[in-house]
């Protein structure tokens, strides 16, 4: 659908980016933020922190999203990969089409832990026939592309559907050249930010993003404090469209986004 005014450009729903140390609160941060989106997850464990919380206080106002769990390895078995790669395409696929059919019951997708699916869709592409060489070798660089065109595609279901793509992933710190004969010692190599494989998929899933949020931890007079950090950094990958946030903001992650207007 086209936009025709300030609203419509305002409006627009998020291709989010969320990373942060684990336990940190990200997961429940999103459920909260995003309750009637569907949540896939890397791991049962994921929304046990806001089960917790429900159990604790029934009348918190909080509630369970609808999820489904992608196991790392075949149910039943311990060394076996499941694939990760066509469960999650076929996923997104029927999930862009119930959308375009008007029958999804759902007002996007969450995937929690992106970087743990990402590393297991590697793992995937590279056990593919199609990627492996004459000599038997992985061909890299199709490899690569193949995920960058993924990556691609995931990024633009926003803008396709109208609906918001939260990817939570863990944090990759930035890297600096260490090396003492190189002339370039102790400048920085690559910015921190989500941790991604291959690493220059960082720089592309955030350039596509909307929002890149890194959820920090710092120490507080009465203990550890969360803030999101939205300020464009040199060392850092993060982002936020609008004028009126501002470089540290409290927790608070669907409050963040309603004053900016984003539709969530």
């Amino acid at each position: 659908m086209p936009a025709n005014g300030q609203t419509d450009v305002l409006r627009i729903a998020p291709l989010v980016v969320l990373y942060g140390q684990p336990g940190s609160g990200k997961t429940t941060q999103a459920a909260m933020a995003f309750p009637d989106c569907f949540f896939v997850l890397s791991s049962p464990t994921a929304l046990r922190p806001l089960a917790s919380r429900i159990a604790a206080d029934p009348e918190c106002g909080l509630r369970m999203p609808k999820f489904m769990v992608i196991p790392e390895f075949t149910p039943g078995t311990v060394n076996d990969p499941h694939d990760n790669y066509g469960a999650i395409s076929t996923l997104v696929s029927n999930f862009v089409k119930a959308v375009y059919a008007k029958r999804c019951p759902y007002r996007g997708l969450v995937f929690d832990e992106w970087s743990a699916f990402n590393s297991r869709i590697d793992r995937d592409v590279r056990r593919n026939p199609k990627f492996i060489t004459s000599k038997g070798t992985v061909d890299g660089w199709a490899v690569t592309r193949e995920l960058r065109s993924f990556h691609r595609w995931l990024c633009a279901i926003p803008r396709g559907t109208g609906l918001p793509v939260v990817l939570i992933c863990h944090p990759r710190p930035p890297i600096f050249d260490d090396d003492e004969k190189s002339p370039t010692r102790g400048q920085l190599k690559y910015r921190g930010g989500p941790a991604l494989t291959p690493g220059t998929l960082i720089e592309q899933v955030c350039a596509d993003a909307d929002v890149v949020l890194h959820l920090a931890i710092t120490a507080g007079l009465d203990g550890a404090v969360r803030n999101y950090r939205t300020e464009v950094d040199p060392i850092w990958e993060r982002k936020f469209r609008d004028f009126r946030v501002k470089p540290e903001e409290p927790i608070g992650l669907r409050e963040l986004l309603e004053r900016a207007d984003y539709a969530v």
